[in-house]
Parts: C-alpha cells; sequence; structure tokens
C-alpha cells in the first residue's frame, strides 16, 4: 500500500521526490497551512521493510536492534536541523512518528538540480562555479559549527538552484552525522554515491571529519569543471588516476580542487576556511568579496533600523504616557480648585461679617487661618489614604498575577510541584537550543537548567527523580488527544512535544554513562546516553 495521506490527512501525499539508501523524500501538500512541502521518510533499506497492508515498516530478521538505534540517530538528527538558519540551508518545519518510523517536512524549493544543471551545461567557467559554491561554503561551514556536525553526501544533487539560479541551496541531510554508520552484523557495505564519498565514508571506524565532506564538495566542484563523475574512490585506491582539470582553469582552482580529493583525510584540507583560502583568491574573488560585503552592510542597516524603530516606540510610549500624566493632573487641580472656590465664598462672607459686625477684624483672619490649615491637613489625610489604598490594590493585583502565574506554570501532587512548561511556545531568546515544542538538553544541561531555574518567585527547583515523574503517569485522571492517560492537566498533556521524553535525575545503576528517562507522552521509562539530548521538567518540595 503506497503512502498517500500523513497524521490524520494533515499531509496528502503528491509523488515521490526521490529515494536514498535510509530514506525516501516525497512532495506532499500541507492542508494546515495551505502550502506545499517535502516531507523525508526514514527507511533505511537495508534493515527493515514496509508492510504490504499497514505501511508500516517493521525491522528485517536480526536487525531489531539496528533498526531502533537507527532511529534513535536519525531523530537527533532532526532535533540538530531545527537548529539551522541559514538562507542557504532548506528551512526544516516539523516532525512527527507514524507507521513505525519518523518523518520531517521541510520547504519545497522550486529550482534547478545542481546535477540537471552540469548536464545541460556539460561544464561551468570558473567563475560561475566560485559564484554558486561561495555561498555553499558558507552554508556548510553552519553545518560544521553547529555541534560539529557532517553533511556527507554534498554532491550535486543535493544542491539546488533557486531564484533562477542566483542562489544555491543544500536540499538533502540523508547521511548527516548522526550515525547511520553500518553495524558490524549489517550487510550494508557503503554510504553515499561511490563517486563523491572518500574512503573513511565507507568504514564504520575510521576518523571523520570535516575534510569527510570537503571531499564530497570538491568532487562536485570536480564535476562542474569537467562535466564528467569523478572516479569512484575504490578505483583511484586500486592505482587508476584522475583525469586532470582543463588548464583553461587556474592553477591555484587546480591544486585546492586536487588536495580536496586526496584520498587521505590528513591530505585534504582540513576546513572550510582553507578550501575557502584555498579555492578563491585572497580568500575571495574581488566580486564575491563585494557582495559579502554588501550584504553585511545590508544586515547592519537592517538592525540599526530596526534598533532605531524600537528606540522611537519606546520614545513615544514615554511621550504618551507622560501626556497622560500630565492631563490626569491637570483634572486634579481643576476639581480641587472647584472644591475651592465653593468653600471660600461663604467663608469669605462669614470672615467679612466678623469683621464688619464682631468688631473684631483679628479674629476673622485667625478664624481663616485656622479653616484653611484644617483644609491643608484633610488634603494631607485624603492624600494619604489614597497612598495607603493604591499601595493595597498594587499588592493585591501582585498577589493575583503571583498566584496567576502559578496556576498557569506549576501544578501539584502529593506536595511537589511541577513544571507546567507553555510547550507551544517556543523561546526566541534561546532558540539555538529548541526544537519543535521546547528546548531540549543533555542530562548535564538538564541539571543545571533546573539548579538555575527561577519560576514563580522560587529558586529550589531542581531535576526530579526517575519515581517523581512516573508519579504522573499514575496519577492522572484526563487523556490527551492521543488516547493516553498521563497527566493530572488536560492543557498541559495536549502541548506535550510529539517525542515527550523527559530526563530524570537518575543514573543507570550499570553504566555511569547513561541516564533513565520517562516517557511523558507515551509512557514508560528508558535509558539514554547522559551526552544525547531530551526534554527537563523541573519539580520542588512545597
Amino acid at each position: 500500500m503506497d503512502l498517500t495521506t500523513l497524521q490524520n490527512g494533515r499531509y496528502e501525499i503528491k509523488e515521490e521526490l526521490g529515494r536514498g539508501s535510509f530514506g525516501i523524500t516525497y512532495l506532499a501538500y500541507d492542508t494546515k497551512m495551505s502550502r506545499e512541502v517535502a516531507i523525508k521518510e526514514f527507511f533505511p533499506s537495508h534493515v527493515a521493510r514496509r508492510r504490504t497492508q499497514t505501511r508500516e515498516l517493521v525491522a528485517l530478521s536480526n536487525s531489531d536492534k539496528d533498526f531502533e538505534s537507527y532511529k534513535r540517530k536519525f531523530l537527533k538528527e532532526v532535533r540538530a536541523l531545527t537548529k539551522f538558519n541559514h538562507q542557504n540551508i532548506v528551512t526544516v518545519y516539523d516532525s512527527f512518528e507514524e507507521n513505525n518510523t519518523i518523518y520531517y517536512t521541510m520547504e519545497h524549493l522550486n529550482g534547478l538540480n545542481l546535477w540537471d544543471y552540469i548536464e545541460s551545461k556539460r561544464s561551468l567557467d570558473e567563475k560561475e562555479i566560485l559564484k554558486i559554491i561561495a555561498p555553499i561554503l558558507d552554508a556548510l561551514e553552519t553545518i560544521h559549527n553547529t555541534d560539529e556536525m557532517l553533511h556527507r553526501d554534498l554532491k550535486p544533487d543535493n544542491i539546488m538552484l533557486v531564484d533562477n539560479g542566483d542562489r544555491a541551496m543544500i536540499i538533502d541531510f540523508g547521511l548527516v552525522k548522526y550515525g547511520f554508520e553500518e553495524s558490524k552484523k549489517s550487510s550494508f557495505t557503503g554510504l553515499g554515491n561511490p563517486h563523491f564519498s572518500p574512503m573513511e565514508q565507507h568504514c564504520a571506524s575510521c576518523k571523520k571529519g570535516a575534510f569527510t565532506d570537503i571531499y564530497t564538495l570538491c568532487c562536485t566542484i570536480y564535476m562542474m569543471a569537467t562535466g564528467e563523475l569523478p572516479i569512484e574512490t575504490n578505483a583511484r585506491t586500486s592505482g587508476e588516476k584522475l583525469p586532470p582539470i582543463s588548464s583553461n582553469y587556474s592553477e591555484r582552482f587546480r591544486k585546492a580542487i586536487y588536495k580536496g580529493m586526496e584520498l587521505k583525510g590528513v591530505d585534504r584540507w582540513q576546513s572550510i576556511k582553507e578550501l575557502r583560502d584555498g579555492l578563491f583568491k585572497d580568500g575571495l574573488e574581488d566580486k564575491e568579496k563585494e557582495i559579502r560585503i554588501k550584504e553585511e552592510e545590508r544586515r547592519k542597516q537592517s538592525q540599526k533600523e530596526q534598533k532605531e524603530k524600537d528606540e522611537l516606540e519606546r520614545k513615544q510610549r514615554e511621550e504618551r504616557e507622560i501626556e497622560r500624566l500630565r492631563l490626569e493632573r491637570e483634572k486634579q487641580i481643576l476639581n480641587g480648585k472647584k472644591n475651592s472656590k465653593s468653600f471660600v465664598k461663604p467663608l469669605l462672607i462669614s470672615t467679612v461679617l466678623v469683621v464688619v459686625f464682631g468688631g473684631g477684624g483679628t479674629v476673622g483672619v485667625h478664624y481663616y487661618d485656622k479653616l484653611q490649615k484644617e483644609k491643608v491637613a484633610q488634603k494631607q489625610r485624603i492624600a494619604e489614604e489614597q497612598r495607603i489604598a493604591e499601595e493595597q490594590r498594587v499588592a493585591e493585583e501582585q498577589e493575583a498575577e503571583r498566584q496567576r502565574i502559578i496556576d498557569e506554570n506549576t501544578f501539584t501532587i502529593d506536595g511537589l510541584m511541577y513544571q507546567n512548561q507553555p510547550f507551544s511556545q517556543p523561546d526566541k531568546e534561546n532558540y539555538d537550543n529548541q526544537v519543535e515544542g521546547g528546548r531540549v538538553w543533555t542530562w548535564d544541561g538538564a541539571i543545571n537548567y533546573c539548579d538555575n531555574l527561577s519560576l514563580v518567585g522560587y529558586d529550589d527547583w531542581r531535576l526530579p527523580q526517575k519515581e517523581e515523574l512516573m508519579k504522573l503517569l499514575t496519577s492522572s485522571k484526563n487523556k490527551n488527544s492521543k488516547g493516553y492517560e498521563h497527566f493530572i492537566r488536560k492543557e498541559f498533556s495536549e502541548n506535550m512535544p510529539e517525542y515527550g521524553w523527559f530526563w530524570s535525575i537518575t543514573e543507570n545503576n550499570n553504566d555511569s554513562s547513561v541516564a533513565w528517562l520517562v516517557g511523558i507522552y507515551g509512557g514508560g521509562d528508558d535509558w539514554l546516553y547522559k551526552s544525547f539530548e531530551s526534554y527537563a521538567l523541573c519539580v520542588r518540595r512545597q
């Protein structure tokens, strides 16, 4: 049975765009967001197959552990991909689990595949090659700087030319660093296209690094210059020579490519910066350098304009507040004058009567002074009463707000206060360390997160014991939209991330490198290496 829809009809599968050893890419329509998307399905064909009737993936014989291990690593890859924010890297929107496997959605680009572009032109001149490759180098450098990730499959059909060929995009991450190295029991013996993959990529125990991606990228540049596929790595190790690049290309350009295609990783460029400096005169061609400078100037100008806009809005808010206070003060003064006139008029009459008929002008003046002092004292009493009332009102509002925050952000079971995180609201200030639905942490990072948490007026939060997390499963009376009985608060349950595994402080007694997780969304417990990332939910004793 072929895939037709996913996520209860949200995604309508239109066609298959391509497939590799570890996955299938589909073109789909997102009915919720009203847009076309590309969907990547995790499908390691060497360890799994699809059931004909149900569409579910099942492990091949004796491959259960490999399949589950690969799925876990693929999920880690998906989480990493959401960290990328680069104009030359395809944007990943969402991820979910279905059919016993994992999917992620990304933007669907309309453009020309670099492979097809090379075939249509046979070969590209040096200037055009550098124009295409310059932003790809920047994007690849971003990938390498994100948890030292590698792409490992940067061949021409994983690069798309969009915007009428003015922008090159990296579009596929099927062999990204997080694993998919064959196990010793697996019959799968290679990764990537043999024309573009280096020796170390066919060896599970061999060291890999930035030089691994540099080999693949230089093979792609070689094809752009020659119009021919590079010789397979195995053939080169057997002595077959690489046909030379035409002398029409500069010596600097040719040497840079040859060095990047050395068979031994230690003999290649060791970083994107080294490759960039090797490819471009003075690090960059003048025109490319000018483009980069202009882009940086535009970015700084945009930041400056935003800062000026924010400052203007701040000043306008201050001016409005000052004007409001001025009008309020004038109103108070005006009300005071009206009251003063109604009081002074009879006072003056009585004073005149005392002076005229009582024969004691001094008495009248003293009487008037006394009344004025009483009036001032009365105003002071009223002002003090108003001040006290205002302070009391503010205190009551603050306490009500504090209680509201406590109610919205925590819940309590058996005297233990649990953090009720707003998972549907990503943390914009810490965007580098989050995925769709909330932030994720290593085990040590989760401990530090809870230790440093200051929430609803308390700063004694901590990472819970495994048993304290399990209590959430046993205490719940509500069901979420999936039908599971977990959480004591339905609002929290419905906002849970799809992969709701949360760290506990409890370590594995048999292995100090792992700690226990509790599956809040699906129930149960499991262990995970402390260096991996998962969610954190903090607790404190009342």
